[in-house]
């Protein structure tokens, strides 16, 4: 991906932010409006092509973990809500259901939060060594992340760096320390 396609959606995302605060201390009018707009579309406009690049790009996992993380927690709270606030029509069951489902999407977002958070904050895992086997799991409809086996340790890695994944040779990279995905090759 060149390199510079992390870096576009991590500036889309900060000057969304920017915009989503500026807009607060304007007074109403066309120019609030318009930064509310651009605020939005910079948000969320981006998050579109992730759907259709999911594990296609080493640079995007940190960006993919954090977004979905986000989402699920904040849609599983709202189902909690709805249920806790009895909001779901149909009974009680239905609340039940609602509310279950709810805490079940809340913990897998923060699962999500803490593999991400575990990424980005504590030391990457170094992985060198030769590659034993790369492994494809076709049959679902997402492209998978490939499983690698590096000195008898697996490894996931995105399909943008397969190529120089090849039986018998030689790698050198860096895994997250929370989702143990390849996140960075070493040039050396």
């Amino acid at each position: 991906m060149n390199g510079w396609l992390g870096p576009l959606f991590l500036v889309c995302l900060v000057a969304g932010l920017i915009c989503a605060v500026a807009w607060r201390c304007i007074p109403a009018g066309r120019l609030r409006t318009t930064l509310q707009t651009l605020g939005a579309c910079l948000v969320f406009l981006p998050q579109v092509p992730i759907l259709f690049m999911i594990h296609r790009s080493m640079e995007l996992v940190t960006y993919q973990e954090a977004l979905f993380a986000a989402w699920m927690t904040l849609v599983g709270v709202l189902l909690v809500l709805r249920a806790w606030r009895g909001l779901a029509v149909s009974g009680q069951i239905k609340s039940v259901f609602l509310g279950a489902l709810g805490v079940g999407l809340a913990g897998w977002g923060l699962e999500s939060g803490r593999e991400f958070l575990w990424d980005v904050f504590l030391p990457r895992e170094p992985v060198h060594g030769f590659v034993d086997a790369v492994r494809i799991p076709y049959g679902t409809r997402l492209p998978p992340l490939a499983d690698v086996l590096v000195d008898g340790h697996w490894h996931q890695a995105t399909l943008d760096i397969l190529p120089q994944l090849t039986r018998g040779s030689r790698i050198d990279a860096e895994a997250g320390a929370g989702s143990n995905v390849l996140l960075a090759i070493v040039k050396r």
